[in-house]
């Protein structure tokens, strides 16, 4: 058998101990990562008159004064899926003074009082809907509390 060098020994520990600092950095920032970015994933299926999703946000856990939120509006729920086409807005009530930025995919939702223009989901074909919701705090010492109304048009 043979033995092995201390020299090399000392350089193997070394760059274990490296690597295993390396790691440790990759963890924590991960964690900090997920820390700033509280996410709630809801779908809405939007095939009642009116559907509501409410949420609150607990703004100790938050590091950062940005929260992001992603939600899907879908025409389906199980295998139901709608017969006749939809129009829908969605409305965001809030206890607080906070900025709100909607945005469908990666484009941005113009927000009037709140409120989108009309939406439209197709009929017979399954169709979903992602958004992210950017919340910006300015005040973290409140918990603050958005619900989200999705209003079917006639």
């Amino acid at each position: 058998m043979k033995k092995i060098p201390k020299k090399a020994l000392y350089i193997i520990f070394i760059l274990l101990l490296i690597l295993v600092l390396i790691l440790g950095i990759v963890i924590i920032t991960l964690n900090k990562q997920n820390n700033d970015n509280q996410k709630v994933d809801m779908v809405v299926p939007i095939l009642d008159k009116k559907s509501n999703a409410e949420f609150n946000i607990s703004t100790d856990e938050n590091k950062s004064n940005k929260i992001y939120y992603t939600f899907k509006i879908t025409n389906y729920r199980g295998k139901d899926i709608n017969k006749k086409e939809i129009n829908y807005n969605i409305k965001f009530d809030y206890n607080d003074n906070i900025k709100l930025k909607l945005y469908k995919n990666t484009k941005k939702e113009k927000l009037i009082n709140n409120e989108t223009n009309n939406i439209n989901l197709r009929s017979n074909k399954k169709e979903e809907q992602l958004y992210k919701l950017e919340i910006d705090i300015p005040d973290k010492k409140k918990d603050i509390s958005v619900n989200i109304i999705i209003k079917k048009q006639k």
